[in-house]
């Protein structure tokens, strides 16, 4: 099967996941690696949950069975990065391209220096992102569906 056959077959609603989770991630992958070269433990974790969702991206185009296993995938790593913690300003652990957080964060400032921080939320990015992953689950239910009754005997 072609990649022109393999789309028609997803619909766009899939590819549209697959190119938005592509993006997302690799723009994780590519913003973190400085971080990671600085040994920020954020940098690390980003990364690989950026790799998580690319993974499942890629499991989407080339996986069998309309690509449940990477609608899988993805939507554990919609799941992971939707809740966030930091310990220091911008050091969410579970940030991917970009994120809308929403939640509660606490620092204390001695002589205008940040000596203590945390914070603690959602990412609603992350959370749109489930789901969206979440319909097309149930489009692929109702592809497949679909797909079989026309075989019944």
């Amino acid at each position: 099967m072609n990649i022109t056959e393999r789309i028609e077959q997803m619909g766009k609603q899939m590819l549209a996941l697959v190119i938005v989770t592509a993006v997302l991630s690799l723009g994780a992958i590519i913003a973190s690696f400085s971080l990671a070269i600085d040994g920020e433990p954020y940098g690390y974790s980003r990364i690989g949950l950026g790799l998580v969702g690319l993974i499942g991206a890629v499991l989407i185009m080339i996986g069998n069975d309309y690509g449940k296993m990477g609608l899988t995938v993805v939507m554990a790593w919609a799941a992971v990065q939707s809740l966030f913690y930091a310990n220091v300003p911008d050091g969410n652990y579970t940030r991917q391209l970009i994120d809308a957080l929403a939640g509660a964060s606490s620092s204390t400032t001695v002589n205008g220096e940040v000596t203590q921080f945390s914070a603690i939320g959602f990412n609603l990015v992350g959370l749109v992102m489930l789901g969206f992953a979440y319909m097309c689950r149930k489009q692929v239910i109702y592809w497949e569906n679909r797909a079989t009754r026309g075989f019944e005997v």
